[in-house]
């Protein structure tokens, strides 16, 4: 079966990294005139939280905040296998993190910084 998985995430020609960026979907309307003026919330997540969800697929190298308007951050695996694993958990129906994320969260594969393209010699 996990190697189903795999030939299916290559035959897809997706891109995979170790890192996973998860996103906060948009929960309220867009602002207007009217509650322009009213203190903006903002929304509070729980890292710890965040991490012991994620280090049930492999060990959690970091998690980052992200700039953006959104609520955003990046997790880093130690390897792409575990990252691989998290993303099929989240977009398999029924299971743990797709009831628990799927609905308020977008997650996808960021770029890994330390992935460097091979030279010639």
């Amino acid at each position: 079966m996990k190697e189903q998985s795999v030939n299916r995430i290559i035959e897809e020609e997706k891109f995979i990294s170790r890192c996973l960026i998860v996103k906060k979907s948009s929960t309220t309307a867009m602002p207007n005139k009217s509650n322009l003026n009213k203190g903006q919330t903002l929304e509070n997540i729980d890292i710890q939280e965040l991490e012991k969800d994620f280090q049930n697929f492999g060990e959690v190298l970091e998690i980052t905040p992200i700039v953006s308007r959104k609520l955003c951050v990046s997790i880093f695996f130690y390897d792409i296998s575990s990252a691989m694993r998290a993303m099929e958990e989240y977009e398999q129906k029924g299971s743990y993190l797709y009831n628990k994320y799927f609905k308020t969260w977008t997650i996808w594969y960021g770029k890994d910084i330390t992935d460097q393209p091979c030279t010639d010699l």
